[in-house]
């Protein structure tokens, strides 16, 4: 099956997109090697927010 992979540049080089011509049309994301070099700090700073949600409180403005 031919494939049509993005530029490196999507996302800040961060994830790759792969379009595959097909009917209906597919399209794949994938992380890239930066992305995945990204992927532990930024869950650690997310689960961190998580953990201090009630500290934090709502933003302004926020529903």
């Amino acid at each position: 099956m031919a494939r049509m992979v993005a530029g490196a540049g999507m996302a800040g080089g961060f994830v790759d997109r792969t379009v595959i011509p097909a009917v209906p049309l597919h399209v794949e994301y994938a992380l890239t090697d930066l992305g995945r070099s990204v992927a532990r700090p930024l869950a650690a700073v997310r689960h961190g927010v998580e953990a201090h949600l009630d500290e934090i409180g709502t933003p302004t403005g926020a529903a």
